[in-house]
């Protein structure tokens, strides 16, 4: 599996491969399920903002949906480029909610990741 891949520099290497191990295993969050389902738009790029491990990304992937996530943690990034390397359908960068430049889309999702966000960045 390419979790082995992926360089840590936290002194906890077992704790983070558990962690990364666990949101591998997640399926796609239902909210972007309903989302997705609700879209008439005719543009088929949709954004996971704070994409984490991608599943999100995966299942939006699977729709059809040409995807471009971002999350700040590298860590995450280095995951999911990995796990979407063979998918011409889907970027991934390392970048904040602030410094993203948001294309015209049409689904845009940040599951479980604003509350992350300084209070400041959406001033």
């Amino acid at each position: 599996m390419f979790l082995d891949d992926v360089k840590h520099d936290d002194q906890d290497l077992e704790t983070w491969q558990q962690y990364y191990q666990k949101t591998l295993a997640r399926s796609h969050h239902p909210r972007t399920e309903k989302a997705a389902s609700q879209v008439v738009a005719s543009t088929n790029l949709a954004i996971d903002c704070g994409c984490g491990t991608g599943a999100d990304i995966a299942f939006l992937a699977s729709m059809g949906y040409q995807v471009i996530g971002f999350d700040s943690h590298d860590k995450a990034v280095d995951i999911c480029q990995k796990r979407f390397e063979y998918e011409p359908s889907v970027m991934v960068h390392e970048l904040s909610f602030e410094d993203f430049s948001y294309p015209m889309a049409s689904l845009i999702i940040a599951n479980s990741s604003l509350f992350l966000q300084s209070r400041v960045s959406f001033i």
